[in-house]
C-alpha cells in the first residue's frame, strides 16, 4: 500500500508549513510468521506565507500547489482551514 498524506501542520516564525509523506505498508507471510509494518518518507512541504501559498518537493524544486491538492486527500480542507 503506498499513500500520499499531509502531515501536522507546523508554523516557524509567520511561515505554516505542511509537511507530505508517503506511508508505506510492508508485510510478510511465510509458513512460522506473519508480520506487518509501516514507514513514511518524506514528499514535500507545502509553504503558507503571507507571499502567498506554494510547495517544493524532497529535492527543493517547485511543484505546482494543484499537483499536490489533486494527489492528497483533505490537503485542500487543510489548507481553506489554516
Amino acid at each position: 500500500m503506498k499513500q500520499i498524506q499531509a502531515g501536522t501542520p507546523i508554523t516557524v516564525g509567520d511561515l505554516k508549513l505542511i509537511p507530505l509523506e508517503r506511508v508505506l505498508m510492508h508485510r510478510d507471510n511465510s509458513k512460522k510468521v506473519f508480520f506487518i509494518y509501516m514507514t513514511k518518507e518524506p514528499v514535500g512541504v507545502v509553504i503558507i506565507s503571507h507571499h502567498g501559498r506554494s510547495a517544493i518537493d524532497i529535492n527543493g524544486k517547485q511543484v505546482p500547489l494543484e499537483t499536490y491538492l489533486q494527489q492528497i486527500n483533505g490537503l485542500r480542507e487543510m489548507l481553506n482551514s489554516l
